[in-house]
């Protein structure tokens, strides 16, 4: 027998239908991209805060209330059904869901060939974000505002690197050789500025007047005023001696 009000009925549900394979490809997707993580041993739980994406993926990251690489990686196939996802979000994503281990390692503190997330990686991005996303120069005076930024930024950091952070208090208070520590990084130039920030954050005492005489570059009704600028000298073993100017 025939019943063709249920075939209308049921012609007409066929959207539903489709939408409810969406959800379901959709899902499938989260899940395989999650599995390489795991494979990866890369905590879903990882901040993004602390990853190499730009300064603008993070403040939309942050008016969007995503956090952790999970809830980066669902808003990103949630966003795919309808929007073309560009730039970071896309390029991170594609290097998750296919394992491109060079690709994440620009974004996440991941070393090629190993597992897991590490903080010399973590402390190298560190370098490159105040580089270029803060136009800091490590070549040249670092005033106290790049110092606090400094201290503010590793702070990120340990928070995540706790047991990290312990041993690499360990290797300054015995020596302060950072050389054979930030070796993975492969890179020496950016080695002795990590070293830069380690020392400053450990070993902030490791500072000392130099006497000098500047003009007065910020009168302030008739008054003297003062700021700090931190000046770098690393040596071949990154020991690094932190000048304290007082301008006045």
């Amino acid at each position: 027998m025939d019943f063709p009000l249920l075939e209308s009925i049921t012609t007409s549900n066929d959207p539903f239908g489709d939408m409810v394979d969406q959800v379901e490809a959709s899902s499938q997707r989260d899940d395989n991209v999650l599995k390489n993580l795991e494979r990866l041993e890369i905590p879903e739980d990882f901040p993004i805060i602390i990853s190499r994406v730009s300064s603008a993926t993070k403040q939309l990251c942050a008016d969007e209330e995503i956090k952790t690489l999970s809830e980066f990686i669902g808003f990103c196939q949630n966003m795919a059904q309808n929007v073309i996802v560009g730039g970071d979000f896309r390029n991170l994503l594609n290097c998750i869901a296919h394992i491109d281990e060079e690709g994440l390692a620009t974004f996440l503190p991941f070393r090629i060939g190993k597992k897991g997330i590490y903080l010399p990686e973590a402390i190298g991005h560190l370098v490159d974000t105040l580089e270029i996303e803060d136009n800091m120069n490590f070549e040249e005076e670092l005033t106290e505002e790049n110092a606090e930024l400094i201290t503010a930024n590793m702070n990120a950091l340990f928070h995540w690197f706790t047991e990290e952070k312990g041993e690499l208090n360990n290797i300054m208070v015995e020596n302060g050789d950072l050389s054979r520590y930030l070796l993975v990084l492969n890179d020496p130039a950016k080695e002795k500025k990590a070293a830069t920030l380690i020392t400053l954050y450990f070993q902030p005492e490791k500072v000392r007047p130099v006497e000098k005489a500047y003009g007065d570059p910020y009168p302030v009704s008739g008054k003297r005023t003062k700021r700090l600028i931190y000046s770098f000298a690393c040596t071949p073993n990154f020991e690094i001696s932190i000048l304290w100017r007082s301008l006045s």
